[in-house]
């Protein structure tokens, strides 16, 4: 068995607690423990590891959300397998019971980790993952981002996620906008934008709330003009058009320092 522990140690989502009981359970458990530094950062750089996990059908990777994790093998070009163990760590708090109930009884002596350390240690890993159960490739995502995040090679393919070192940190807006709650950032704080399940009721709403209003007031050239000239030197910004990057701003959560590049 090949277990994965992700150890968010840029962002700090994991417990630390929580992180110590799931590696010592997985050293007594598994043939092959691997620790990383930030899962999402080795699946930025579509790290070769991923095709060699995915090949083990007797895989555990100890995360965060398991939509979340599904799309991060996915964007590292790999396909997890139906029988993988999927354990969010971010939901529990230092429970070794718990952990021991998920893993096979030990079987052994305890394995030596493999860390993995991350790939760029300056970098937070935060960019959009495109859950493609969810995704109709409607492109809003593509049409909306402003930093060029997402492309499409050809016509009729899907989009994808080709810079994600290009997004701003903290910044959730085009999951917002997606109609269909596909875009998953993974150290976002809320629900269901971090990959936890979608309650297609609440989403509706969510969605209604802001990626709508956002449709009838503001284009896509309109934002790109507020942004340019909310910025130092330019032209001050219209009273209109100011309280629309507020509202757009409210909406769709984007950071403030945003609007200050």
């Amino acid at each position: 068995m090949t277990t994965i522990i992700c150890q968010c140690k840029n962002a700090e989502l994991i417990d630390e607690a929580t992180l110590n009981a799931a590696i010592d359970q997985a050293k007594t458990a598994s043939q092959a423990v691997y620790i990383v530094d930030d899962l999402c950062g080795l699946a930025a750089a579509k790290d070769p590891l991923f095709t060699k996990w995915a090949a083990d059908d007797n895989l555990t990777v100890m995360a965060c959300y398991p939509r979340a994790v599904r799309a991060l093998f996915t964007h590292a070009g790999a396909t997890l397998p139906e029988s993988a163990r999927l354990i969010n760590l971010r939901e529990i708090k230092g429970s070794d019971t718990f952990l021991a109930d998920q893993l096979p009884a030990a079987e052994g002596q305890p394995v030596e980790p493999q860390y993995i350390t991350a790939p760029d240690p300056d970098w937070q890993p935060w960019f959009p993952l495109i859950d493609y159960d969810r995704c109709k490739n409607c492109k809003q995502c593509l049409n909306f981002c402003l930093f060029g995040v997402y492309s499409q090679q050809q016509k009729d393919a899907d989009v994808e996620v080709t810079r994600p070192n290009k997004c701003k940190t903290g910044c959730p807006a085009c999951a917002r906008v997606c109609p269909f709650a596909a875009i998953i950032f993974p150290k976002y704080d809320k629900s269901p934008i971090n990959g936890n399940e979608v309650d297609e009721t609440q989403w509706r709403i969510t969605h209604a709330e802001s990626a709508e209003t956002l449709k009838d007031r503001l284009a896509a050239g309109n934002i790109y003009q507020m942004l340019k000239t909310r910025k130092p030197g330019a032209a001050k910004t219209a009273p209109k058009d100011l309280a629309d990057l507020e509202k757009l701003k409210d909406q769709l959560d984007i950071p403030d320092e945003l609007f200050d590049k």
